[in-house]
């Protein structure tokens, strides 16, 4: 692949893939439990739309609109999640491709959030980043040529092949932290998104409509269990960002062994 400018934030900016989603997952130190904390309005000056609370489980939700999409915040025994998407989870596909913007823009403002509230969090022993990225395309061919060009360990017939799903965890060491070591998780896929509505007065469904096409990739990059003690003295706003240079060297490069 050819070589590429980069933004201030160490992001290649001509990376071609839209965003769907972010994700921020905190695994807390054993005795740390927030109850109801105000985090979503702290960091976005807003209250939030809707607010869930369930203190027998020890389960909270907020969520709301920000920034173009939807911030949810999520405390369950043991994790604190921040998830920036498109649409709430669960949410109907719109008729035509919509995202959070590309990687560059849209990190941007995840990570100024994700820097905030982790200057502020509970004791925290494990950190993982997570992203869904999509290349629209015109067909599935197009979509399957994509893949190929990012995963050239695997054989790819762009006009005969379908159903792909390729998963794969590529270990390796922190380069800033001896003794942690990082999972890098990809998913990569062909997709096709299709609504299905209602027949008014029918109850029957309606003919699925294609929406589009593409290249997806799924990232989760975490710290590994093993190395829970040494993330507990670290900088965690240093290790997310290691976390999130290494997802976006796959989605810049693909997969590759080291």
């Amino acid at each position: 692949m050819s070589e590429t400018s980069h933004t201030r934030l160490g992001v290649p900016a001509d990376l071609p893939w839209q965003v769907d989603t972010w994700r921020l997952t905190a695994f807390l130190a054993p005795g740390e439990q927030p109850r109801e904390p105000n985090w979503w309005k702290d960091l976005t000056g807003e209250e939030p739309e809707t607010r869930l609370s369930n203190p027998r489980q020890s389960l909270f939700q907020e969520q709301g609109p920000w920034c173009g999409g939807t911030l949810t915040l999520a405390v369950q025994p043991g994790v604190v999640i921040w998830l920036y998407s498109v649409a709430p989870p669960g949410g109907e596909p719109t008729p035509t491709p919509s995202f959070l913007g590309p990687i560059p823009s849209s990190l941007e403002r995840f990570r100024d959030l994700a820097h905030r509230w982790l200057a502020e969090a509970p004791h925290v022993n494990r950190l993982a980043i997570g992203g869904v990225f999509v290349q629209p395309t015109k067909d599935r061919e197009s979509a399957y040529e994509i893949l190929s060009r990012y995963l050239p360990a695997v054989e790819i017939d762009p006009q005969n092949s379908s159903d792909l799903l390729y998963r794969i965890n590529r270990r390796r060491d922190s380069l800033n932290y001896p003794g942690v070591q990082i999972n890098r998780l990809m998913t990569w896929s062909a997709i096709t998104v299709q609504a299905i509505g209602m027949l008014i007065g029918t109850g029957a469904l309606a003919p699925q409509v294609e929406l589009y096409v593409g290249a997806k990739l799924e990232i989760d990059i975490n710290t590994t269990p093993e190395s829970s003690s040494k993330v507990e003295s670290i900088e965690l706003s240093s290790i997310f960002d290691e976390l999130t240079q290494l997802g976006l060297e796959i989605a810049e490069k693909g997969d590759l062994p080291r």
